[in-house]
């Protein structure tokens, strides 16, 4: 048995853990390409190499049309790095409006990038129109499936040219080292050889062992989301009854504006949800502090369940007026379910919000 395989877990179809002396980055590359029905999936050493290696696709002074997202791992590189290194710019867009996509193309527009579910609302986008406009403009059309994964949702299916995982914790559901990846479609050989052209010449190749355990994250991750859909359904059923609850956010929530999107496309509604709690941000830390089940976390890891609170951690220097506006409000929090019980997601969470003052 592979280390770190759940014997409780039946594999996904045609994905089969590697022998012992086989090389597991090979084995993980062809498996993900048979899962999102690619020409030819490739590993990184990390997600944030392999968003970094999809927009080195782009000429100095490109421009990108990015949907909107709290914490899109493409926004960070292009607004910290690339802007200063390499001239690109990029526009947001919502992502399921075919005007706001068009308004955000300009001349020098070369790539569209969005996420299949953006936070905090987990707004799907609409991904048959993103990639015709990308394809009738002769743009590289990119989908961070992070939230998602192929046991969901397949891009590529729906004409995009790659698939990414910056943040790749619900796919491998692994300890770290968390490989990052990339998905191409068939027939888009010039990115695929340069995507493998610059992964060679960039160092970005990962070593050759040290991913076992990720392979056999892979290999479960079918079941892992059937559970972490059902277990995220349940909690945002409790939550949505719950006083100390303003308004939640999840795709399989009949109240949820991207509901009808998100069946349309997706075969479960992942496990990432939102909630905006009543008491702000005193509400937010103390529900933070006394779950004992959801681990700190600013994004899932796919192996236990996390909580985050942005207001409280990686947005803590900036001002309310502005989280606001990126969809941050103090009393939010972000809720990764695991593969837990559905139950003792729900009790946990119960607990947490009980020991909130203002909120019974």
């Amino acid at each position: 048995m592979t280390a770190g395989r759940d014997p409780r877990c039946p594999e996904t179809p045609n994905v089969r853990h590697a022998p012992a002396d086989s090389d597991p980055v090979a084995s993980i590359e062809a498996a993900l390409a048979d899962l999102e029905h690619a020409e030819r999936a490739l590993l990184y050493p990390s997600g944030p190499a392999a968003v970094c290696c999809v927009i080195d696709l782009l000429q100095a002074g490109s421009h990108v049309a990015l949907s909107r997202g709290l914490d899109a791992p493409a926004y960070r590189v292009l607004e910290d790095v690339r802007r200063r290194t390499s001239g690109l710019t990029f526009s947001c867009f919502d992502p399921a409006d075919p005007s706001a996509l068009d308004a955000a193309i300009t001349p020098d527009t070369r790539m569209v990038w969005v996420e299949s579910l953006a936070g905090p609302a987990l707004g799907p986008a609409d991904l048959a129109m993103v990639a015709a406009v990308a394809r009738e403009r002769d743009l590289i059309s990119v989908c961070d499936n992070s939230l998602a994964t192929p046991a969901l949702l397949q891009p590529l299916s729906y004409g995009f040219d790659i698939a990414v995982y910056g943040s790749p914790g619900y796919l491998f559901a692994c300890r770290r080292p968390v490989p990052g990846a990339v998905a191409v479609r068939p027939g888009r050989d010039l990115v695929r050889d340069r995507l493998v052209f610059q992964r060679r010449v960039c160092g970005t190749e990962p070593a050759p062992h040290g991913f076992e355990h990720a392979l056999s994250g892979l290999s479960h991750l079918s079941i892992r989301m059937d559970r972490v859909c059902a277990t995220a359904g349940q909690v945002t059923a409790m939550l949505s009854r719950h006083p100390a609850v303003e308004t939640v956010s999840w795709p399989g929530d009949p109240g949820h504006s991207g509901k009808a999107l998100a069946a349309r496309q997706m075969t479960g509604p992942g496990g990432a949800l939102s909630a905006v709690l009543r008491g702000g941000l005193a509400a937010a830390e103390r529900v933070a502090e006394r779950s004992e089940l959801f681990h700190r976390m600013e994004e899932p890891d796919g192996w236990r369940s996390g909580l985050d609170h942005p207001a409280g951690g990686a947005l803590v220097g900036v001002p309310p007026r502005i989280r606001r506006a990126l969809g941050a409000p103090d009393g939010l929090i972000r809720i990764w379910a695991g593969p837990d019980r559905p139950e003792d997601a729900v009790r946990d969470l119960e607990q947490a919000l009980g020991t909130i003052p203002s909120g019974r």
